[in-house]
């Protein structure tokens, strides 16, 4: 996961009385999105250490992540995928060469996949920007969180989006390349990428958020790699 210092136009109060709200909401259930989740594995160059993230499977063995969790090695496509207690063989397909956008596609042989990724449909990618408190669903790996939007936009300059792809809570390594879902629809938000921090309103305080590359810059990726979600 990235981190940036980010100075945030935007109340303490607001989020803190967004955060209680959406603690003692009760919501309609959508189908568990944590099926499409796996988790990533790619060797950093020069070193015996490797950067970890998460992926959303498309269907046909094509999982979408983040750029930074596959690119730190160029020289070396190779990545390993982990679903369902198997690590299974995986290669960079498309890394995004517009640092303003950081999205890659991953391939895994179909024929290595278990069977129950073969059968599912792809998730569908929502329209339009997401609403500000928000409800949704945060898919890192086998892990599935709940989390809500912000509750009024806010524009900085590593962001993506009208200013509302953006949850309420920091998210941990690892959850990069992961997926943001309605909670209530089941449709897909966007792909988490990075960690913005910065000082509240209330002194001595720092307010930490997770942005999300939107549906609406996805779109035209899987259009490209000729997926219909």
């Amino acid at each position: 996961m990235r981190f940036f210092f980010l100075a945030l136009a935007i109340l303490w109060s607001a989020l803190c009385s967004a955060t209680t709200a959406f603690a003692q909401a009760a919501f309609t259930q959508a189908a568990d999105p944590g099926i499409y989740g796996l988790q990533l594995e790619k060797k950093v160059q020069g070193q015996m250490l490797f950067a970890q993230g998460s992926g959303i499977h498309f269907g046909n063995g094509l999982i979408l992540t983040a750029a930074h969790v596959v690119s730190r090695d160029p020289t070396d496509p190779t990545v390993r995928v982990y679903v369902d207690q198997l690590r299974l063989p995986g290669r960079v397909q498309w890394l995004s060469s517009d640092p303003a956008l950081d999205l890659a596609l991953v391939r895994v042989e179909p024929k290595d996949l278990p069977p129950r990724l073969l059968t599912q449909p792809p998730p569908r990618l929502c329209r339009g920007s997401a609403p500000v408190s928000r409800d949704v669903k945060v898919v890192a790996g086998p892990q599935v969180s709940d989390s809500q939007t912000i509750p009024r936009p806010i524009n900085s300059d590593h962001q993506e989006g009208d200013g509302t792809n953006l949850l309420i809570q920091g998210f941990p390594a690892g959850t990069s390349g992961g997926g943001v879902f309605d909670r209530q629809d089941g449709c897909l938000w966007g792909i988490v990428f990075i960690v913005l921090s910065g000082p509240s309103s209330i002194p001595g305080r720092t307010i930490t958020l997770t942005a999300f590359v939107p549906a609406a810059r996805i779109a035209p990726i899987l259009a490209a790699a000729d997926i219909r979600p």
